[in-house]
């Protein structure tokens, strides 16, 4: 039986990433479909699988595979279109070397790797960084900046004092569209009560004191429980990053459930961004 061509893709991508190696993983990803279309395995017109199903297949978040997507796409070798799956446009004019990173670097520090991964990308969508998510409670990382929430602020330096002149702290809120998603994904199921479930990591805890406030004003009930409760379901249950990697995949596709996406909020990280130069990807 011959071998399904994504899945002979999907086994020589996951063949080139490292995860141990500090280069991100969506910057590794990038360099392994280049190499992919300039070794002629990936021929112009080629469909590549959809993000789900390649970050299933990888085993790296979403986020990271969309990421990977929006450069190749922004270069102009991918064509993405939303609800379809991307097609490959054309051969990369260079192909990258994983070392070869010319863009500054910015590590964001949290305590659950998936609320890294969610604001790292949130900076590489913006400003041509190479950020990349960093275990808060681990070894410093390497040279760059450090990025954390601010209730996290004291914490980090007293774990890496001498790398205080390179941790920036900066307030958390709840992505764009999330007040949104929530009221209207309580409308969609006829739900009026959110139980927001809260988390050990500080900045998340803020996040979820601002949508306590914030959810009422919608007409929506709020409660809040732990990840070791009973999840209600009579409830829209909303996870904070950190408790949904606690979450089994049987309870994640739960129409119920919703992961809250979370970012920095945008004038300070602006401010950030000036003070240190970085250039918009717009740009």
């Amino acid at each position: 039986m011959r071998q399904n061509p994504d899945d002979a893709l999907v086994q020589r991508l996951a063949a080139r990433l490292n995860p141990n190696d500090p280069t991100p993983l969506y910057h590794q990803i990038v360099v392994a479909i280049e190499r992919e279309i300039a070794t002629g395995k990936l021929v112009i017109g080629a469909a590549l699988p959809s993000l789900r199903t390649l970050a299933a297949e990888l085993d790296v978040h979403y986020h990271t595979v969309r990421v990977a997507f929006d450069r190749l796409a922004s270069d102009g070798v991918l064509r993405s279109r939303p609800g379809r799956q991307a097609v490959v446009q054309r051969a990369p004019t260079v192909t990258r070397r994983p070392e070869a990173v010319a863009e500054p670097w910015a590590w964001v520090a949290t305590g659950a790797a998936a609320a890294g991964t969610m604001l790292s990308v949130g900076i590489t969508t913006n400003w041509r960084v190479t950020a990349s998510p960093w275990q808060l409670s681990g070894s410093p990382p390497p040279p760059g900046i450090i990025i954390v929430a601010r209730p996290d602020l004291d914490l980090a330096v007293a774990h890496w004092p001498m790398r205080e002149r390179d941790i920036h702290g900066l307030d958390l809120i709840a992505a764009g569209a999330t007040l949104m998603v929530v009221n209207r994904n309580a409308e969609r199921l006829g739900v009026k009560t959110v139980n927001l479930v809260t988390s050990d990591d500080a900045g998340e805890r803020q996040l979820m004191r601002q949508l306590a406030v914030q959810l009422p004003r919608l007409g929506l009930k709020v409660i809040q429980s732990t990840p070791a409760s009973q999840m209600p379901l009579d409830h829209l249950n909303c996870y904070p990053p950190s408790a949904w990697g606690e979450l089994s995949w049987q309870d994640r596709s739960h129409p119920l459930v919703l992961l809250l996406e979370l970012e920095f909020a945008p004038g300070p990280l602006a401010g950030l961004a000036r003070q240190l130069h970085w250039t918009p990807t717009d740009e």
